[in-house]
């Protein structure tokens, strides 16, 4: 026997009698295992003897008592499980083994959102992952909703909470464990989840005015009068253009090959790739072309966490070839003056300040995309699927998210012709 007591564990042991061959009934138990396998077997013939050898076999299951039978189905079963999981060791082990096959970005959002989410169900005083209920992660999005949290943000929570218990069912095999994030959960409905926001031409006129002036003096030490306009004549991701080296580049061609660079130093670690691991070549226009050539190439280099028994320790500065990187000065302690140019992690001051003095206002950077794709379609009649393939996106995902049509570009074309022209004076009052 192998014994070990199973946290929840139910056997659910009963017996029923059956005739295997002609006029000779038997006896049989049936039971289930911690892994979920049934078990049929044989007991006696007598309805009595079978009932003791069912409570007999149901009380060493409870006590964790396992024959070589039971041992065989149990396919590996853990005795990690013999006592209930805390919240701690279930998410430990969910980060330390699921990490297996996911981008360094994908593991940090994991390392950074999935305790603060769970540790809110400690705060209610739960203790073990099996004691959070259903009506704990509708806590958690109410708390969520009144800190004034973003539909999709809330959203995100309860995903995060949803697959962290879907590995512990399917992959750890935890023992009657269910997930405590069903259908039945309410989420905030506050019709934002897909930002509509088009930036008007003249938004984006007064954006690379501001950018191009070259009577304005850089006020900040991250490149933002470069990215910007890179951004607007591309419809890049932000950290598609702030993790781009110039190998990446065949300007003679007019091509930027965005890839999976196992050697680009990123926030998260050595490596980067795309979203959704899509790797595309991109024609440039050659407004492009002008504006990385007149970028000065500099000797760069990218911090990366240095990870020491699963807990950032430190960073280490890796070189790297990139094209939009900030300048930083400092001043040792011997009185001279270190500069170095390492990667942009973050637009978000300068970009406001660029806002201000531009003039514009209500524009995230991830607008400027939408603008793009827009004037894609609206301008040089791509489809939905070049203009997706363009900028990274598959056909469905343009269609339901970036294909805003500008009211001045409706009214535009309304404008071409009449209707009653078209109707061939069909129409009149």
């Amino acid at each position: 026997m192998n014994k070990t007591i199973i946290y929840g564990y139910d056997p659910k042991c009963k017996i029923y009698e059956r005739e295997q061959t002609a006029g000779k009934k038997s006896w049989y138990i049936e039971y289930y295992l911690p892994n979920g396998k049934r078990m049929r077997r044989p007991c006696d013939k007598t309805r009595s003897l079978a009932r003791v050898i069912m409570h007999t076999k149901e009380k060493q299951l409870l006590g964790g008592e396992f024959d070589e039978k039971d041992l065989r189905h149990l396919e590996g079963f853990s005795s990690r499980f013999a006592k209930p999981l805390s919240i701690d060791e279930g998410v430990e082990m969910y980060l330390t083994s699921a990490a297996t096959g996911k981008t360094a970005y994908t593991r940090y959002n994991d390392e950074t959102s999935i305790p603060k989410h769970f540790s809110f169900f400690k705060a209610l005083g739960r203790n073990h992952i099996q004691d959070v209920l259903p009506l704990d992660v509708q806590e958690l999005i109410n708390y969520l909703d009144n800190e004034g949290r973003s539909e999709s943000t809330i959203r995100n929570a309860a995903t995060f909470v949803k697959k962290v218990y879907n590995w512990l069912i399917d992959i750890a095999k935890v023992p009657n464990l269910e997930n405590p994030v069903v259908k039945a959960i309410k989420f905030p409905n506050k019709g934002e989840l897909v930002r509509d926001r088009v930036p008007t031409v003249e938004e984006v006129k007064l954006l690379l005015k501001e950018c191009l002036n070259p009577d304005k003096k850089p006020s900040s030490s991250t490149p933002i009068r470069k990215v910007i306009p890179f951004l607007i004549l591309t419809g890049a991701r932000l950290g598609e253009a702030l993790h781009a080296e110039w190998d990446d580049f065949d300007l003679e061609n007019n091509i930027w090959a965005i890839r999976k660079k196992k050697d680009c130093p990123s926030s998260q670690g050595l490596g980067w790739n795309s979203k959704w691991r899509v790797e595309r070549n991109v024609p440039l226009f050659p407004e492009v072309k002008q504006i990385l050539e007149s970028i000065k190439r500099e000797e760069t280099i990218g911090y990366v966490p240095i990870i020491e028994n699963g807990k950032k320790i430190g960073k280490e500065a890796l070189p790297a070839n990139l094209v939009f990187p900030k300048k930083v000065v400092r001043r040792l302690s011997n009185g001279e003056v270190s500069t170095v140019f390492s990667r942009t992690d973050s637009i978000k001051t300068s970009w406001k300040t660029l806002k201000r003095n531009a003039g514009v206002t209500d524009l995230q950077v991830k607008d400027l995309r939408t603008f793009f794709n827009c004037l894609l379609s609206s301008k040089f009649g791509f489809s939905s699927i070049e203009s997706g393939s363009y900028i990274g996106n598959s056909e469905e995902v343009n269609d339901k998210h970036y294909n805003f049509a500008q009211l001045s570009i409706l009214q535009d074309k309304m404008g071409q012709h009449s209707i009653s022209d078209v109707l061939g004076g069909a129409f009149s009052i």
